[in-house]
């Protein structure tokens, strides 16, 4: 994969977010009709090869794009618009995210449980749980603190995700390798910058409540 079809999902997640900001409300209207949407679509991709969209949707960087709006929200102030954009809409992100990744996961399993870039598999299979509760008929059911205590581990997720884009990694009895990918220097940065904004976030927190 060369250097620029690599930076695919930073150029998702700005589309999407402008699609968001202009739309957003009528996402969240018609959600139930785009996830089944985006479903057929993904699962299509896996049968069928349809130009562009089956290379965006199998090498993950659809899947990418949405869940980098879920994590930038984390770090974004309150007040921001583009943090109420994506709030409105952030459980039907994480849903269309995990669909979209189908493919993605299913090509590369067989790889992922020889030891190559298992951090994949690990953060998709920790995603289940939470893909689940972010639909709303089951997030009623649960207590708000039994909910927020399981999305904590969307911060596993996010370590997970960054080690697989991050880094190419291999390990198994007879040899292992971690080598940091290249590519991805752009993401590396965007970790960073999360890693910095997320301490700070967390300190203004704390001096709050002192």
């Amino acid at each position: 994969m060369t250097f620029f079809s690599y930076q695919l999902g930073f150029l998702s997640a700005l589309i999407f977010l402008a699609i968001i900001h202009i739309w957003g409300r009528w996402i969240h209207r018609h959600a139930t009709v785009l996830l089944w949407t985006v479903l057929v679509i993904s699962i299509s991709t896996i049968f069928i090869q349809i130009p562009f969209i089956s290379f965006y949707i199998k090498s993950g960087h659809g899947s990418l794009g949405l869940f980098m709006l879920i994590i930038i929200a984390g770090i974004l102030p309150k007040k921001s618009i583009y943090y109420k954009d994506i709030l409105l809409v952030r459980g039907h992100l994480a849903i269309m995210g995990f669909l979209l990744l189908i493919p993605h996961g299913l090509e590369r399993i067989a790889l992922a449980l020889a030891g190559y870039q298992t951090s994949g598999l690990i953060a998709a299979v920790i995603m289940i749980p939470l893909v689940m509760t972010s639909f709303m008929f089951v997030r009623k059911r649960m207590k708000p603190i039994h909910w927020k205590r399981l999305h904590w581990l969307s911060y596993i997720v996010y370590v997970m995700i960054y080690l697989h884009l991050g880094f190419t990694i291999y390990i198994s009895s007879g040899s292992s390798f971690f080598v940091i990918n290249q590519n991805a220097i752009l993401y590396h940065i965007f970790a960073m910058i999360y890693i910095f904004f997320k301490i700070r976030k967390i300190i203004l927190r704390l001096n709050k409540k002192v």
